[in-house]
């Protein structure tokens, strides 16, 4: 398998990783923080907590990852936003039913929502990752 490809497979298996994990931090936000703060509060805990979280595990598989170019690593991030909005969409109009405006108000950082915050984050991750991982783990990758 050529090194682009093993590397595209490996960060679609990467995401699937962070998927699950993040929807197993989203039931812990709902059923331990949420109570415990107002349901604005309780998202931007558990957005900065994915956001750290996706960080962790990026960089703790760069380098299983492989190396790749700069472009393809931001493809990489590309391609993870957009299966992340897909796959929120799907959960929430299709699963959970609800209106396109509860879609929609997961964007709206002007009241506090920090999803395109997880959002950009996902998008970076794969480029800083190697740098990172180099940084606290003395890697290469």
């Amino acid at each position: 398998m050529k090194s682009g490809t093993r590397y595209i497979v490996r960060g679609l298996v990467t995401w699937l990783v962070l998927l699950i994990l993040m929807v197993l931090l989203a039931g812990i936000r709902q059923g331990l923080i949420e109570p415990a703060l107002t349901e604005l509060k309780a998202h931007q805990v558990g957005t900065v907590l994915a956001m750290l979280l996706a960080m962790i595990v990026v960089i703790a598989m760069s380098h299983w990852m492989g190396r790749a170019p700069w472009l393809l690593r931001w493809r990489m991030g590309l391609i993870w936003v957009v299966m992340t909005v897909i796959f929120e969409i799907i959960m929430v109009r299709i699963l959970m039913g609800r209106p396109w405006s509860v879609v929609m108000d997961q964007y709206r950082i002007d009241q506090g929502r920090l999803w395109l915050l997880l959002l950009a984050t996902l998008l970076i991750a794969p480029v800083v990752a190697p740098w990172l991982s180099r940084l606290f783990l003395g890697r290469r990758g």
